[in-house]
């Protein structure tokens, strides 16, 4: 007995179409899934496709810093960098140092939470206020070296303020900063785990360097090093040498 399957022409049609209709809904479920990074985003121009396919595959081959940049240009794409992917995402979290030199205001891109893990931030000629300072040295409590040079919305106050947060402080710049006195220099001499300090431009007298040698005896047994130039000078000013000549001064007089 044999059974002959008759398929109609109208029967194919429908097959087709269901198919179709099917790899549609698909495609838009992913365009939709993807265009959640893109707000008001109702249809898939050109422009669009390179936004979620073409750019990612760039976006890969990028350093931190770099990323941080592209996160900059359109909210699209700061969501790509910090929420859309995970290894941009992971990438940024875990690196060690970061370098946002004269960036002016792009550090106010990056999510606190991104900061954690730093060991070395470079933040010379960003316009960085006091106020995201405080918030930035609380967020990176694990930071060893930090650079802001000719920052100069950082004030004494705000140095002042972050000795809790930057306990495992190593090394900081903050030459070429007008606004800041001896007082910042003798409050980072009070860190406890401050090894150099590098405070070019701040033209500290000769009596405030002895001040802060006689209070701070690191200063002058080569715990703490200290950079900084001679009120008046243009040259390189050693405070072990320069003590140990008032010291001296002292005795013959």
């Amino acid at each position: 007995m044999s059974v002959t399957l008759q398929i109609t022409q109208l029967q194919v049609d429908s097959l087709l179409h269901k198919k179709s209709q099917n790899t549609t809904e698909r495609f838009q479920s992913r365009m939709h899934a993807a265009t959640k990074y893109i707000p008001g985003k109702e249809t898939y121009s050109a422009m669009t496709l390179v936004h979620l396919f073409v750019w990612p595959l760039v976006f890969q081959y990028l350093g931190p810093e770099d990323l941080i940049r592209v996160s900059a240009v359109c909210v699209a794409w700061w969501r790509y960098v910090f929420q859309g992917r995970k290894s941009t995402a992971k990438m940024l979290l875990e690196c060690k140092d970061l370098d946002l030199a004269d960036t002016g205001n792009l550090y106010q891109k990056v999510p606190l939470s991104f900061f954690g893990r730093k060991k070395m931030i470079n933040l010379k000629g960003t316009s960085i206020s006091s106020k995201d300072f405080l918030k930035l040295a609380a967020a990176a409590k694990q930071l060893r070296m930090l650079n802001v040079e000719g920052c100069v919305g950082i004030t004494d106050r705000s140095l002042f303020q972050a000795k809790t947060s930057l306990r495992s402080l190593r090394s900081i710049n903050i030459s070429n900063n007008g606004q800041l006195s001896v007082l910042s220099v003798a409050c980072l001499c009070s860190y406890n785990s401050l090894q150099e300090i590098c405070a070019r431009g701040l033209k500290l007298d000769e009596n405030e360097l002895l001040f802060l040698a006689k209070t701070f005896p690191k200063l002058g047994n080569g715990e703490l090093d200290f950079e900084t130039d001679m009120a008046g000078g243009d040259y390189f000013f050693d405070v072990e040498e320069c003590v140990a000549d008032f010291e001296l001064f002292e005795e013959m007089f």
